[in-house]
């Protein structure tokens, strides 16, 4: 699996979202990709209505297809100032993001950021579990966290089913042929970003106004990030 220990991380994701914010009305999921998060969100606060958004046209029909309940669905792009045009101006008490914003490239995280601050309210939290890289500023820490994230997956071998082998098995569906041309069509070799470090996402954040923001837990390159507004 590309996330063996997702239910534990997204239990303990809506445990700290409890504990900060209480059950939460509005909830929006950033980079929802098929909605994994967002069912558990429901799951767990029964009054809470979320607003999942993704770019991948893939991702967002798997979504759309689980039907999960109170839940709206919207087509956007976080690579662009103005992704968040069609979401309510302010109000949201938490944003989740889980395994997905790596994909940005650094130098977008202080837009993001004024966004997130614009659609929290006042003490409404973000929270980011996701792959983090170390600063540069510790470079031999730096590199100890690369090989961490590397040898669990080296250790299991050709047998796992990594993001790769997913996506490989997607595209053996001729039924996703369609969605995965506009997927190339989006996309066009740009998905990818350099992605960004801890200390990068942090400073964008304190930058946009957010009172708090501290990572809370670590297993290597995977950091549950949390910031309050």
């Amino acid at each position: 699996m590309y996330l063996p220990d997702r239910e534990e991380v997204f239990a303990r994701m809506l445990d700290v979202a409890e504990r900060l914010v209480g059950p939460p009305a509005r909830v929006l999921d950033l980079a929802c990709g098929p909605g994994s998060l967002a069912a558990r969100a429901v799951a767990r606060f029964p009054d809470a209505e979320v607003v999942a958004v993704d770019l991948d046209p893939v991702l967002l029909a798997l979504g759309r297809a689980a039907s999960v309940p109170r839940t709206t669905w919207l087509d956007a792009d976080l690579r662009v100032d103005g992704w968040d045009a069609e979401l309510p101006t302010e109000g949201f008490d938490l944003v989740l993001s889980a395994t997905a914003l790596h994909w940005l490239d650094a130098d977008r995280w202080p837009s993001l950021a004024g966004s997130l601050a614009r659609l929290l309210r006042p003490a409404g939290l973000f929270l980011d579990y996701d792959q983090m890289r170390t600063d540069a500023d510790a470079p031999q820490l730096a590199a100890l966290t690369d090989a961490l994230h590397r040898e669990p997956w080296e250790a299991i071998g050709d047998g796992a089913e990594d993001w790769a082998a997913w996506w490989a098995a997607v595209a053996d569906s001729p039924a996703f042929a369609p969605l995965l041309t506009e997927r190339d069509r989006r996309f066009d070799g740009r998905r990818v970003g350099s992605g960004s470090s801890v200390g990068e996402r942090v400073a964008a954040l304190r930058a946009a106004g957010f009172d708090e923001v501290a990572p809370l837990e670590q297993v290597a390159d995977r950091r549950l990030l949390a910031a309050i507004r």
